[in-house]
Protein backbone atom coordinates (compact mmCIF):
# COMPACT_ATOMS: atom_id res chain seq x y z
CA UNK A 1 0.00 0.00 0.00
CA UNK A 2 2.82 2.45 0.74
CA UNK A 3 4.40 1.71 -2.65
CA UNK A 4 1.20 2.78 -4.42
CA UNK A 5 0.93 5.91 -2.28
CA UNK A 6 4.57 6.83 -2.90
CA UNK A 7 4.11 6.24 -6.63
CA UNK A 8 1.00 8.44 -6.62
CA UNK A 9 2.87 11.20 -4.78
CA UNK A 10 5.75 11.01 -7.26
CA UNK A 11 3.31 11.21 -10.18
CA UNK A 12 1.55 14.23 -8.69
CA UNK A 13 4.84 16.00 -8.06
CA UNK A 14 5.97 15.27 -11.61
CA UNK A 15 2.70 16.60 -13.03
CA UNK A 16 3.00 19.72 -10.89
CA UNK A 17 6.56 20.34 -12.09
CA UNK A 18 5.57 19.87 -15.74
CA UNK A 19 2.58 22.19 -15.29
CA UNK A 20 4.65 24.92 -13.64
CA UNK A 21 7.34 24.60 -16.29
CA UNK A 22 4.83 24.90 -19.10
CA UNK A 23 3.24 27.96 -17.49
CA UNK A 24 6.62 29.65 -17.12
CA UNK A 25 7.64 28.81 -20.68
CA UNK A 26 4.31 30.03 -22.05
CA UNK A 27 4.59 33.35 -20.22
CA UNK A 28 8.16 33.85 -21.43
CA UNK A 29 7.18 32.97 -25.00
CA UNK A 30 4.23 35.36 -24.87
CA UNK A 31 6.40 38.18 -23.55
CA UNK A 32 9.15 37.63 -26.12
CA UNK A 33 6.63 37.28 -28.94
CA UNK A 34 4.90 40.53 -27.94
CA UNK A 35 8.21 42.38 -27.80
CA UNK A 36 9.28 41.07 -31.19
CA UNK A 37 5.98 41.95 -32.84
CA UNK A 38 6.15 45.43 -31.31
CA UNK A 39 9.67 45.91 -32.60
CA UNK A 40 8.69 44.63 -36.04
CA UNK A 41 5.73 47.00 -36.08
CA UNK A 42 7.95 49.95 -35.25
CA UNK A 43 10.45 48.93 -37.91
CA UNK A 44 7.79 48.61 -40.59
CA UNK A 45 6.28 51.98 -39.69
CA UNK A 46 9.66 53.68 -39.80
CA UNK A 47 10.46 52.14 -43.21
CA UNK A 48 7.16 53.22 -44.78
CA UNK A 49 6.39 56.66 -43.44
CA UNK A 50 3.30 57.00 -45.64
CA UNK A 51 1.53 54.20 -43.78
CA UNK A 52 -0.03 55.58 -40.65
CA UNK A 53 -2.89 54.16 -38.64
CA UNK A 54 -4.99 57.24 -39.30
CA UNK A 55 -4.55 56.93 -43.09
CA UNK A 56 -5.76 53.34 -43.38
CA UNK A 57 -9.16 53.17 -45.06
CA UNK A 58 -11.53 51.05 -43.01
CA UNK A 59 -14.33 50.88 -45.56
CA UNK A 60 -17.63 52.65 -45.97
CA UNK A 61 -19.07 54.28 -42.87
CA UNK A 62 -22.09 52.64 -41.32
CA UNK A 63 -25.24 54.54 -42.11
CA UNK A 64 -28.29 54.28 -39.89
CA UNK A 65 -31.38 53.73 -42.07
CA UNK A 66 -33.79 54.66 -39.27
CA UNK A 67 -35.35 58.11 -39.44
CA UNK A 68 -33.78 60.64 -37.12
CA UNK A 69 -36.24 62.87 -35.27
CA UNK A 70 -34.96 66.26 -34.38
Amino acid sequence: MTKIRNFAIICLVALFVVYCGSVVLASVYTTVNAEESGLLGLASLSKNSETRLSNIALGDPITDPRPHWT
